[in-house]
């Protein structure tokens, strides 16, 4: 800042400043760090000397579709309104998938069109269905499957696919047997690879069509490979195995290095006045042990089941031992011989899963909601629903 006269002026190159936003799902530096010294990520390396930088503090609670609605928003999920990757419906037990129009407040990309700037959002999760921007917005994960209405302007779409092919919205590979195969495992790591290239490529072109004052980057290959693979990047794991260290290490680490020289390159096309911002939505860490709190609330005395034959027998067979945890190994042999069994996904919950669809085994359509004082939610961490007496169809509370 210069001064005249003794009157502080703005330097005109600061008032002009355009901001570049990179979007590392999980990133933790508990996996970054180590990697930066050893010289596998230079550019985030140097963004993270040659700037300012800190340890993540998230929401609570830290997951994906609530933190990133709070990054821009800038509200917490108390005020916002998104807690999960699901939303209960009122008057019901059911829930469905969350996404942007559950959003209860003014979004960072509706006060940059408001002010005239030009903006590119990509890929940014609970941005589906996209708003009508001043720019061009392109959803991501937890868009709507088979559906083409993920980008605005709509149009663009076919120019996109015209020049790089079908979008890449989701990736190939997303499927439970990922960590138990080793053919899953080397199809996610490729699959992370083609889409993070597909996605780099579109974000290039559209920089070199227009001029944007903002552009923000979100890159899910990162979340994806710790989520499914953090049993090959940490030796700690109770199921690191050595052989799948040698095998797919060093795969992984080639597909952090292209991360890492693709945000090099876009910092490079978008040029000194362009701020870079790298964030995160959450950290990782090894998971080895949950509590399934329906399991708790029903041993208390919470939760309550049905009389019915069906129900009793399944509760009688849950309390000798039948369980989805109990399946959870002959259920991993079976994914690594390519069998794949309708039992659902014990990792999901060992005791309890969501209502609706058939479960074969003890689940919340077992359950008495007439008896029934609380209860979890089963895509969460850690959220108790109490049975509220006119919200809940059967509340009693």
């Amino acid at each position: 800042m210069e001064k005249k006269g003794g009157v502080p002026t703005k330097d005109p190159d600061v008032s002009e400043k355009k901001v570049l936003i990179f979007g590392i799902d999980g990133g933790t530096f508990d996996l970054l760090l180590p990697w930066m010294e050893k010289g596998v990520l230079p550019n985030l390396k140097k963004v993270r000397e040659e700037g300012v930088s800190g340890t993540l503090k998230s929401i609570l609670p830290p997951n994906t579709p609530q933190a990133w609605t709070s990054f821009f928003t800038g509200k917490n999920p108390g005020k916002h309104g998104l807690f999960n990757f699901l939303v209960k419906l009122d008057g019901s037990y059911n829930e469905v998938p969350a996404n942007s129009t559950f959003c209860k407040s003014k979004t960072l990309w509706e006060m940059l069109s408001e002010g005239n700037k030009k903006i590119a959002v990509l890929n940014v999760p609970m941005t589906y269905p996209p708003q009508k921007v001043n720019g061009v917005m392109i959803c991501g994960f937890l868009s709507s499957a088979g559906k083409r209405d993920f980008i605005y302007p709509p149009y663009l779409l076919d120019e996109i696919e015209k020049k790089f092919g079908p979008y890449y919205l989701f990736g190939k590979t997303i499927d439970v047997a990922t960590p138990f195969s080793e053919k899953y495992i080397g199809d996610l790591i490729n699959d992370c690879q083609k889409m993070s290239e597909y996605k780099f490529k579109v974000l290039h072109y559209l920089m070199g069509k227009d001029n944007y004052d903002v552009i923000m980057f979100h890159e899910w290959g990162t979340d994806r490979i710790q989520h499914w693979l953090w049993h090959i990047i940490d030796k700690s794991h109770p199921r690191y195995e050595k052989r799948l260290e040698q095998k797919f290490y060093g795969k992984i680490l080639d597909f952090y290095r292209y991360v890492d020289e693709q945000i090099g390159k876009t910092m490079e096309l978008a040029g000194s006045q362009f701020s870079v911002c790298i964030i995160s939505d959450h950290g990782f860490s090894p998971v080895t042990r949950s509590i399934d709190l329906n399991v708790w609330l029903l041993q208390e005395g919470y939760i309550k089941i049905k009389k019915s034959f069906l129900s009793q027998f399944r509760y009688f067979l849950w309390k000798h031992g039948l369980t989805y945890e109990r399946l959870y190994p002959l259920w991993e042999k079976l994914l690594k011989r390519g069998f794949k069994p309708k039992l659902g996904d014990p990792r999901d919950a060992f005791g309890f899963i969501g209502v609706g669809r058939w479960k074969p085994l003890l689940s919340l359509n077992d359950v008495d909601w007439t008896g029934t004082k609380a209860y979890a939610v089963t895509a969460t961490v850690g959220q108790i629903v109490i049975n509220l007496k006119g919200r809940e169809p059967q509340g009693i509370v």
